[in-house]
């Protein structure tokens, strides 16, 4: 016999749905806040990046940088008015943004409550990576080429530095180059200014109007010798000397001349090489080769005094010695001459750098004109000069880094630098950091 239930059932599951479409409400709501929570903190990192990446400009002003987040924001769905206080700025290196929203809700308003306020807040900082910059130019004229190249002529550098990152090359100006250029990097090519890309270029990354400096990474880090540490100077004859080091004459003028480590003040040389009979100007030198001397800092010191090559068959070399020029006629010209410079394999003096071949410290001018070798093994460093390579040199090749103000490199000129990291040279980034917790 069959009996039959009481009508229980259909009020409990009455009850059962309306929990289900309690529960589907809440989490359509949810998932619809959730989404609308990710968008707004997408606009407010994206905010904050543009911003920090305007601060990166020299010229920015605050103006600019809230332009440049606001824009941002909105480009990244935040279709809210941006109010004026949503962007704050730190300077030197810092942007924050908070953004807030209205966000309409679906089912919750049977519950008194038609909108929910979202908040996202964001903040980044220029910070420093490892550049590895093998090529550095200082120009910091944006509009003008920091690095320029015209004709048949090959740039390339090669490497991979410590950090695993490949040799770049850097302008904190402009680059440009015209004719059939080859450039060949096997890191990223970096500019603050724009980028002109002629003949054929190879690179990892390529970055153009970067709109920020990157300073000098040797500048209050290194000072030039102390003219106290030098132990000697040397002219061309020591009769009546008065000054503050030892005196010693000068090598007489012959094919290859050696010359030690000292100062070397107000000379031309080879010009002012005392003749072995009689006077007049040294022409017969054609090799001047500059050597250590043990107990003796490992520097020439060039103080107003020209060292310049012949035309043709001439060569200078260093072996373990730096080339420091300074004064207001201090003027290392090689000319149409053959260069072999090695830097000390350890620090020359106490304030010195290990690895520096060349210090063109009075922002004189390096013009290499012909068609002889360059080589280097070291740091060429020249934070204020424009140095030229022109005509049709054979091994140009700096074994190293080279720091310049411009790099100019003319008609059938190859410049190769096989990277060796000497010092430490970085690239501003931009990161997203945590917010501090006084920023709510």
């Amino acid at each position: 016999m069959r009996r039959t239930l009481p009508a229980q059932a259909l009020p409990l599951l009455a009850l059962l749905l309306l929990s289900l479409l309690a529960f589907a409400a809440l989490g359509t709501d949810a998932a619809w806040l959730y989404s609308q929570r990710r968008l707004t903190q997408n606009a407010a990192d994206a905010a904050a990046l543009a911003g920090a990446r305007e601060l990166l400009k020299r010229t920015a002003s605050d103006t600019q940088v809230i332009q440049a987040a606001t824009s941002y924001a909105m480009r990244n769905g935040y279709t809210d008015p941006v109010p004026g206080d949503a962007v704050t700025i730190l300077r030197p290196d810092t942007v924050r943004v908070r953004l807030e929203r209205e966000v309409p809700l679906f089912f919750l308003p049977v519950l008194g409550t038609d909108t929910l306020r979202l908040g996202a807040r964001a903040t980044a900082r220029v910070t420093q990576a490892p550049g590895e910059y093998a090529l550095l130019a200082l120009e910091d004229l944006i509009t003008d080429p920091g690095i320029y190249a015209n004709g048949t002529t090959d740039i390339i550098v090669r490497g991979r530095g410590p950090s695993g990152r490949g040799a770049s090359v850097r302008s904190n100006a402009a680059i440009d180059t015209r004719g059939t250029v080859t450039f060949i990097v096997d890191g990223c090519i970096d500019a603050a200014g724009t980028i002109n890309e002629n003949g054929t270029w190879q690179y990892d990354c390529l970055n153009a109007e970067l709109g920020d400096y990157v300073p000098d990474p040797l500048a209050g880090r290194i000072s030039p010798p102390a003219l106290r540490d030098l132990h000697y100077e040397y002219r061309p004859s020591c009769d009546g000397y008065t000054g503050p080091l030892t005196c010693r004459p000068l090598p007489t003028c012959q094919e290859t001349v050696t010359l030690r480590p000292g100062l070397y003040r107000g000379l031309q040389l080879p010009r002012d090489l005392p003749r072995p009979n009689g006077s007049g100007p040294c022409t017969q030198a054609q090799t001047i080769k500059f050597v250590t001397e043990p107990g003796v800092p490992p520097v020439a010191y060039l103080e107003n005094t020209e060292l310049a090559l012949g035309n043709t068959n001439s060569r200078l070399e260093s072996h373990g010695v730096l080339l420091y020029v300074t004064g207001s006629q201090g003027l290392l010209d090689p000319k149409n001459g053959e260069l072999h410079l090695e830097a000390p394999s350890s620090a020359p003096y106490p304030a010195g750098v290990a690895g520096m071949a060349v210090w063109l410290a009075n922002c004189s001018t390096f013009d290499s004109q012909g068609n002889g070798e360059f080589d280097i093994g070291g740091l060429f460093y020249a934070p204020c000069s424009r140095v030229t390579m022109h005509g049709n040199p054979h091994g140009t090749a700096v074994d190293g880094q080279v720091i310049v103000k411009d790099l100019i490199v003319r008609g059938t000129s190859d410049f190769i630098v096989n990277y060796r990291k000497i010092t430490d040279t970085y690239r501003n980034v931009i990161v997203l950091v945590p917010n501090a917790p006084n920023t709510e």
